[in-house]
């Protein structure tokens, strides 16, 4: 039996687009900030049923990349619901693609979201066959392929998206011993300000992943989490781990704020000492969910691994 009412199966896929490049061109180093706007520039222009600033609750574009406020969050989130995708960038840190590449990214849909897939897609393709990045390059989507127990399914045949596996399943138990490696850098706040290496804590992160599940659970999943979340914090305070992180510095320029803006953040590994399940399930869950500020567009991600018993 899953921790705190969980099913076995969650609404949540990790898809893999890949376009053929038929022009030269270049990409920062990490581009998920790009690629979000591409993604919300796509589906404003091709999607977006209503036309309206602000857009209507219903409104395709609302449902997925501009979600209204909600009173289902608490205070301090309802303004501001975390929106029921992310963007996975290439890690690799390459900025110039050739023509006849391939350009690979992730995009992890929750809930409802997962059924608009071929709007999504569509909305893609018109934008990378449109001019992409300063050089106007063009690309053609030749890959689609979904994840699903560590291994990737193609999904598009003869330009269609075929029926496909579109969930997660949860392991049957959790291991006590566990190792989080961060791939992007990860920006935790506390009392507004973003935390270094010396007040980075297990408490912190285990609280971000409990905190970021049980709001994307309340918006898209078909029930809230049920858990006592104060016990589950005390419980938090008590986790042994160790940590081997340091900063690492990232800027983007906002076209909406005409500026740029530093947005580093912590990378490194950290290890979890006989975890309680009721905790580890959290972890497990935000390997697609992420943790942190800023995960629309991939930070805080990370993947986990059993260590040995000791």
């Amino acid at each position: 039996m899953q921790p705190h009412n969980l099913p076995s199966d969650l609404p949540i896929a990790r898809y893999r687009f890949g376009f053929l490049l038929h022009q030269a061109v270049q990409f920062p180093a990490y581009a998920g900030s790009t690629l979000r706007g591409i993604f919300g520039h796509a589906l404003m222009k091709y999607i977006c049923t209503c036309r309206q600033d602000p857009h209507q609750d219903n409104c395709f574009y609302s449902r997925v990349f501009s979600v209204p406020p909600s009173q289902r969050l608490d205070r301090s989130q309802r303004n501001t619901p975390p929106p029921p995708y992310v963007i996975e960038p290439p890690l690799q840190g390459k900025t110039h693609w050739q023509s006849g590449e391939i350009y690979r990214f992730n995009l992890v849909l929750i809930g409802e979201a997962r059924h608009y897939l071929p709007l999504i897609s569509y909305a893609l393709q018109q934008a990378f066959n449109h001019q992409i990045g300063r050089q106007k390059s063009r690309a053609e989507l030749i890959e689609l392929a979904v994840e699903h127990q560590d291994s990737w399914y193609p999904i598009l045949k003869d330009r269609n998206i075929i029926r496909h596996h579109n969930s997660i399943s949860l392991p049957e138990s959790y291991p006590e011993h566990i190792c989080l490696n961060f791939l992007t850098p990860v920006r935790l706040q506390q009392q507004g300000k973003v935390v270094k290496e010396e007040h980075f804590s297990a408490d912190q992160v285990l609280r971000q992943a409990m905190r970021r599940s049980s709001s994307i659970a309340q918006l898209y999943f078909p029930q809230a989490i049920e858990a006592d979340y104060a016990a589950l914090a005390r419980q938090c305070q008590d986790v042994v781990w160790q940590s081997q992180v340091r900063w690492q510095d990232w800027t983007r320029y906002s076209n909406r704020q005409q500026q740029h803006m530093s947005l580093g953040g912590l990378i490194g590994e950290c290890r979890f000492k006989d975890i309680p399940p009721e905790l580890s399930v959290f972890l497990h869950l935000c390997q697609w969910l992420h943790i942190g500020k800023e995960t629309v567009f991939g930070l805080g991600a990370y993947r986990l691994r059993k260590l040995a018993n000791d």
